[in-house]
């Protein structure tokens, strides 16, 4: 079996049971030695070129998604400063607006209830956080602000 000119020689020193290995893996493959060896070289270099291009295409992917989880940050932020304060309810126990409208006499959830909605800590709590996106809205166009009248959709907006 000849060689034909444009082969070169290439010698590798590996020890002696892994020569065996490759020699028994190419005879099960229908190689030589030398054609199994040089066919396992080229296959690791093109595994080699694959995981470096596929790194450059991961590492674009991981750009992309800290860009989207940032984006998604901002939205949430955006969401929850537009929420009204959840620890509002909190404070109004502390204020004691719950025990403001207690008194000797029995009453129903109910009664208590609108007793406190119609004290003033609740009055601060819901006023700015519907002022302000009202606010929001009128700068989005949504609705407007007449003077005398107070606040209505905009001719643009939905009319619920």
């Amino acid at each position: 079996m000849g060689v034909s000119e444009d082969t070169a020689l290439v010698k590798s020193y590996v020890p002696q049971e892994v020569k065996e290995t490759w020699k028994e893996e190419a005879e099960r493959h229908g190689f030589s030695l030398s054609k199994y060896v040089a066919a396992k070289v080229e296959q690791s270099r093109a595994h080699d070129q694959l995981g470096s291009d596929r790194g450059d295409e991961d590492a674009e992917k991981v750009k992309q998604l800290k860009q989207r989880v940032t984006e998604l940050e901002n939205q949430l932020d955006d969401a929850r400063s537009k929420q009204p304060d959840a620890g509002g309810a909190v404070s109004i126990l502390e204020d004691g607006q719950v025990k403001q409208v207690l008194s000797h006499r029995a009453q129903t959830l109910e009664e208590l209830l609108r007793k406190v909605i119609e004290g003033m800590a609740v009055d601060e709590l819901i006023r700015k956080p519907v002022e302000t996106r009202l606010y929001e809205l009128a700068a989005d166009g949504q609705v407007e602000f007449q003077r005398g009248s107070g606040w209505k959709l905009s001719n643009g907006g939905d009319d619920r």
